[in-house]
């Protein structure tokens, strides 16, 4: 309510709206589309699709992605760079996240648990383990999956889910986010604790 916003019902990612009005600025000679932008407007259709797999990927937005490709990008090399490029910390977050990985509810919910001490065990920081919710998200049989960070803010989670709606959840801890990709901090007296409010928040889900 704070200022004029644009919304497009089902549109996949920021990225496709703005293409959409690009397109419409394109046709009133405001604007020329070029290589340059269609690159940054591909990169933000494919990060908020996963590379195109979540369910968000409509025919719309392939259609799209086709349309920006033509301009002459290297749509391989930018989705090389979104989902294979990992730095060395990465990997090692990963695989400690791995090891913590933990089910609930018949195996439905895969969740995580770092705190300070692991990351600082073997040299990490926080921001190594941003993609560390993609492992546990990744194990069959998985429906909802979610990770809990001890930070010096508190407990930072990351949630997702391949159908219930976890942007309720996040925004009961005062976060949010998508229906099927969300974030808040969780207040709690340990890391262990806020895995626990959030397996207990989430058990209706599934």
């Amino acid at each position: 309510p704070f200022s004029p916003n644009y919304t497009v019902k089902g549109a996949s990612s920021a990225g496709e709206v703005i293409f959409g009005i690009a397109r419409e600025l394109e046709s009133r000679g405001a604007i020329k589309m070029n290589k340059r932008i269609a690159e940054r407007l591909y990169a933000a259709i494919s990060s908020d699709t996963g590379g195109f797999v979540f369910s968000n990927a409509a025919a719309d937005t392939y259609r799209n992605a086709a349309e920006l490709i033509e301009y002459g990008i290297d749509h391989a090399d930018i989705n090389h760079k979104l989902f294979m490029s990992k730095t060395p910390e990465q990997i090692s977050a990963e695989g400690l996240v791995a090891s913590k990985v933990k089910r609930s509810a018949q195996g439905k919910i895969a969740y995580a648990v770092i705190s300070r001490e692991d990351m600082e065990s073997i040299g990490l920081t926080s921001a190594d383990f941003d993609c560390g919710i993609d492992v546990v998200r990744s194990i069959m049989g998985v429906e909802i999956a979610f990770i809990v960070k001890e930070t010096e803010r508190g407990f930072k989670a990351s949630l997702r889910s391949v159908g219930a709606n976890v942007a309720e959840i996040a925004a009961k801890h005062g976060g949010g986010g998508h229906i099927r990709a969300s974030g808040c901090n969780v207040e709690a007296k340990s890391v262990d604790e806020a895995a626990e409010i959030l397996l207990a928040d989430l058990a209706e889900h599934v």
